[in-house]
């Protein structure tokens, strides 16, 4: 599986495109997509809105490794980690998500 950066990388070569090219295409600092590219910065949601546009990917294939990689900066180092991942899969067949009024 890759990382949220190396699906990006993939999808700019893919584009033929340079670093430079992409981060001006994308009104983005290039040394910013690069962190992305690096995985040293996660998007924030604008972010991932551009990128899913100029890579003409579903924003959902871009916001789940993104969200992944989040939870394990996060969580990584909680020593029952893969407890609480447990729990949440079991909590999650049972999920109902409550109307909204």
């Amino acid at each position: 599986m890759q990382s949220f950066g190396q699906k990006i990388r993939t999808f700019r070569k893919a584009k033929a495109k340079l670093l430079r090219q992409a981060a001006a295409d994308l009104e983005m600092d290039q040394a910013t997509l690069s962190k992305l590219e690096n995985g040293i910065l996660l998007p924030n949601t604008r972010i991932l809105q551009k990128l899913s546009e100029y890579y003409t990917v579903p924003l959902e294939d871009l916001k789940t490794p993104a969200h992944a990689e989040k939870i394990v900066r996060d969580y990584g180092h909680y020593e029952q980690i893969q407890e609480v991942i447990g729990l949440v899969k079991e909590l999650l067949e049972s999920y109902e998500p409550k109307p909204k009024e």
